[in-house]
């Protein structure tokens, strides 16, 4: 019923043919007013999570790309409690893309962080604990925790150590439990020795 705001198309096709015509700082402007309804409507409730990211994702040049990061997150995290490791891993790489648009600070790479774990976890269910894509996020993982402080970066390290080690790329273990030793020495952290030894 046109009277109430209420469209419906005869056939996907002609739907599809009016949204591409549509200049894309319009159909950002429709899918950032979709996503804030969605999300008046539903706030974080999880099951709506991955419908209000899809549509902040398309509106992200509008300054939105944190609200997209927040509910694909959400629906990773979801899709993860209901076993749906595809659909998971899907929200988690969205949330990460999306995480390129934010601007760099401690809330960037603290959702990268939290991010990076979850794409690990995700992958570690569907590939296994050896799956060779784990480790460009194990790698960012250790790069992210340098900066947070040593014990989280020793953390990170010995991760990386037990993932090499499994694979096994045991030159890179090793490097990588050097590394570790050398940090549990310039720290002089006793857990971090334990860590490391």
């Amino acid at each position: 019923d046109p009277s109430l705001g209420e469209y419906r198309f005869s056939h996907a096709l002609v739907r599809d043919a009016l949204y591409d015509d549509l200049p894309a700082s319009t159909r950002a402007q429709v899918h950032l007013r979709c996503a804030e309804a969605l999300e008046a409507a539903y706030g974080d409730d999880p099951t709506h999570s991955a419908e209000i990211s899809t549509h902040y994702q398309h509106a992200a040049v509008l300054g939105v790309a944190d609200k997209g990061v927040h509910f694909a997150r959400l629906a990773g995290d979801n899709a993860m409690s209901q076993l749906a490791y595809e659909d998971a891993e899907k929200q988690y790489q969205t949330a990460l893309r999306l995480l390129l648009r934010m601007p760099e600070g401690p809330e960037r790479t603290s959702l990268d962080l939290v991010l990076q774990h979850a794409l690990v976890n995700v992958l570690m269910s569907t590939e296994g604990f050896a799956a060779p894509q784990i480790a460009p996020s194990m790698a960012r993982i250790r790069e992210l925790s340098a900066s947070l402080g040593a014990r989280e970066s020793a953390a990170a390290l010995a991760a990386s150590v037990m993932f090499h080690a499994t694979i096994p790329q045991l030159d890179e273990a090793l490097a990588l439990t050097d590394e570790l030793l050398e940090l549990a020495d310039a720290s002089g952290d006793p857990s971090i020795a334990w860590l490391a030894h």
